[in-house]
């Protein structure tokens, strides 16, 4: 099994996937990087799409680089 590229998007104030619960998502996916936008929640992408769009952008250039 090869670990697969895995970029987690989320914002520090989603009460979906909260906080604490951060741990045990990159316990679950340690090779992921993740970016936790700040001031927003579940709908980060709605919230803020540049920053959104950023980090999925920098996921595709780090990854294929």
């Amino acid at each position: 099994f090869t670990a697969r590229p895995v970029t987690i998007v989320l914002g520090d104030r989603d009460p979906l996937v909260p906080m604490a619960d951060l741990d045990a998502v990159r316990a679950r996916y340690p090779q992921a990087i993740v970016h936790l936008l700040p001031r927003s929640g579940h709908f980060a992408h709605l919230e803020l799409p540049a920053s959104t769009v950023g980090a999925i952008a920098e996921a595709f250039t780090t990854k294929l680089a």
